[in-house]
């Protein structure tokens, strides 16, 4: 009874012609008596530098792609994403995130690319994009390799290609840095003074004082040496309006905003006094390009009198010495202000609290008291706050008085009588 009523209420119809298929959002829908629309067509390029020979490469891609899709009758130019980027982090390309945007919106049905290498030089992202694409029935096409995504065999091809020109990225890298490293050994310049206040690179790699700049930094030090706290000076550029921007030698404006950082970058910069600290940071991760402090892990290159300095080197000690004597005077003060007991409990060396006991600061930093071998056992803060009390009893008119589990902030508490 229940299948009959199925079976009259279900009805069957044939459609003849082209049917009214479902489409991706944002795609019109072909009916039949509707002609059937063009394929719309987007082209990728990349190029990783700006280079003349890269630039060539660029616009042969591009004239390129707009031959071979106008030629192709069934085919309309969507727009080419054209890229000067690296091919190993795909959320840095502009253009290749607007285009994938593009095809999620339905206003893309195919994407054309020269080949795999200019698609992205990382595995992961070369795959994670098309697969992508695919799930939303966009075919990407190598014309260089012959791949269409869509077949059967497209992604095996496209993920053994990705791993090749993964590694010869990798490859590439390296040579960089192992020519960098050459150009280290020699006492070069390679990179990191574009932002360089105070000097400007020469066509032959070298540093030339640039007299306006030199005079703004000979003011940050001769300020810090009369006194003046990296905040405050940092503080008086700003209201001074004083200018500190460079121009590249591209024409690029970068502006500069005083802060305590950038001043403290100034003050502790030894090319200011005409020496070099080479390799100072290297690259951890040549697709995710994270870059380090150099703590040991590479050799490191000093070039004394490398250039003409801004600073003279005995004032640029002398700042080095402040510095540092004002970095220590900051952390006694810091440490004294902690707790009321504070640089007051001494054995030749004061006595620093670590979890509830009382130890000399000379056996828990060694490096700061160098050569003090300490003796003196460790007191516990409970034992420690009992005979303070047991002292403070024994002043005429003083007491009782009780100590209790906290002298933090400076204060002690005391219970009543």
């Amino acid at each position: 009874m229940i299948a009959a009523q199925m079976n009259s209420a279900s009805r069957v119809r044939v459609l003849r012609g082209n049917p009214v298929q479902p489409t991706r959002r944002g795609q019109r829908q072909e009916t039949a008596t509707e002609p059937r629309l063009k394929k719309r067509v987007a082209a990728y390029c990349r190029v990783s530098t700006d280079h003349e020979d890269q630039e060539t490469s660029f616009e042969a891609q591009q004239k390129h792609f707009k031959s071979l899709i106008s030629e192709n009758p069934a085919w309309e130019l969507v727009g080419i994403y054209a890229d000067e980027e690296s091919g190993t982090r795909a959320a840095k390309r502009d253009n290749f995130m607007r285009m994938i945007g593009d095809c999620e919106s339905g206003k893309v049905d195919m994407v054309l690319s020269k080949s795999i290498s200019r698609w992205a030089r990382n595995t992961l992202d070369s795959l994670k994009y098309i697969r992508k694409l695919k799930a939303l029935e966009i075919p990407v096409i190598f014309t260089k390799e012959g791949i269409n995504t869509m077949d059967s065999s497209g992604e095996l091809l496209v993920t053994i290609m990705s791993s090749i020109a993964q590694q010869e990225s990798a490859s590439i890298s390296q040579n960089v840095q192992i020519g960098v490293r050459y150009h280290y050994q020699e006492g070069k310049i390679c990179s990191g003074v574009h932002r360089l206040l105070g000097y400007e690179r020469t066509p032959d790699g070298s540093l030339a004082i640039v007299p306006e700049e030199a005079e703004i930094v000979q003011r940050i030090y001769r300020d810090y040496l009369d006194g003046y706290s990296i905040k405050h000076i940092s503080e008086m550029l700003q209201e001074e309006g004083v200018d500190g921007s460079k121009t590249t030698v591209t024409g690029i404006e970068m502006p500069r905003v005083w802060s305590p950082s950038g001043i403290q970058y100034i003050l502790e910069n030894e090319k200011y006094a005409g020496d070099l600290l080479l390799q100072k940071y290297y690259t951890v991760d040549f697709l995710t390009k994270k870059v380090a402090r150099n703590t040991g892990q590479l050799p490191q290159y000093f070039v004394e009198n490398s250039h003409d300095p801004i600073i003279p080197k005995e004032i640029f000690l002398q700042v080095q010495d402040e510095m540092a004597r004002r970095r220590h005077f900051w952390q006694d003060f810091r440490y004294s202000h902690s707790n009321a007991l504070a640089s007051k409990v001494y054995c030749g060396s004061p006595y620093r609290k670590v979890q509830g006991t009382w130890r000399c600061e000379a056996k828990l930093n060694k490096k700061r008291h160098p050569g003090i071998d300490c003796t003196m056992e460790s007191v516990k803060d409970s034992e420690l706050r009992e005979a303070l009390a047991a002292a403070f009893n024994q002043l005429p008119n003083k007491g009782p008085f009780t100590p209790t589990k906290s002298y933090r902030s400076g204060t002690s508490q005391t219970a009543s009588r």
